[in-house]
């Protein structure tokens, strides 16, 4: 009888404890997924939103299509660059620092895209906010993905790019209206309470994790891959404005299939 009492104890209190564990996993993938999404939403306001207060910025800054076009393009390009080396970055930096950066300076940047004093000014902060922005969204998914278990990672991933489609639907229907009832300005304020959130949250409930400073990067075969993913977005981009058969798109494509076999030759070579 006093052994059945043992086993029965011991059994209580390991059930007791796996119980105690799980509520404990459950609530840090909770209170990782509310960092995180945050910021996801003020980099999906800043991807999608501005495309309907396009119109208004040509007006108000008496451009022409052409140049406002580089509001997006400059945006999209600049995303691209940083990302072959987020590893990298991630390492120097630590993981929850970068992306704490990147979402802070997303936010600092597209208020400075609010207050913008003429098209140039405007590109150039669009520009700063691509590449800032670039870790937010790479590190996020990862941070998401491996905050949850192997069995609810499909959950991850859905509210990942749930909050993500939450960007274009708001950006365009709440800020339309805004742009209609006060200025093309407004739709980059839309973004700084997301912006502000995702700042603050992540220092409080994100674990921080140290830079491995050994870890190497891969300079040709990341230049290789840059220019290439540059030339060809640029190309896509612009191949409507100019003619897909124009001597400057067929240039970009040119461009991109020497580069895409030079990085594919550098990393058959390459040890890391």
């Amino acid at each position: 009888m006093g052994s059945k009492r043992v086993h029965s104890s011991l059994l209580r209190r390991h059930t007791n404890t796996d119980s105690l564990r799980r509520k404990r996993v459950s609530e840090g993938k909770w209170s990782i997924a509310t960092a995180i999404l945050p910021g996801q939403l003020t980099i999906a306001f800043g991807m999608f939103g501005v495309i309907v207060a396009l119109p208004n910025i040509i007006t108000a800054f008496e451009t022409d299509v052409q140049t406002v076009q580089w509001v997006m393009t400059g945006y999209l390009v600049a995303r691209v660059l940083p990302m072959p080396a987020m590893g990298w970055l991630a390492s120097q930096f630590g993981q929850r620092n970068l992306y704490v950066l990147g979402v802070l300076g997303t936010t600092v940047s597209t208020v400075l895209c609010g207050l913008a004093w003429n098209v140039e000014s405007l590109i150039v902060f669009r520009v700063v906010q691509g590449l800032v922005g670039a870790s937010v969204m790479s590190l996020g998914m990862v941070m998401l993905y491996e905050a949850f278990p192997p069995e609810q990672r499909g959950l991850a991933m859905g509210l990942f790019i749930m909050v993500a489609s939450l960007g274009p639907t708001l950006g365009q229907s709440i800020g339309g209206y805004l742009v209609q009832q006060y200025s093309w300005r407004a739709i980059f304020f839309l973004a700084l309470p997301s912006g502000v959130l995702g700042t603050v949250l992540p220092l409080t409930r994100l674990p921080r994790t140290l830079p491995v400073t050994e870890k190497t990067i891969d300079v040709p075969g990341l230049c290789t891959m840059t220019i290439f993913l540059v030339a060809l977005l640029l190309a896509l981009s612009q191949g409507q404005q100019y003619g897909w058969t124009s001597g400057y798109i067929l240039g970009l494509f040119g461009i991109t299939s020497v580069f895409l076999g030079l990085f594919i030759v550098t990393e058959l070579r390459v040890a890391h």
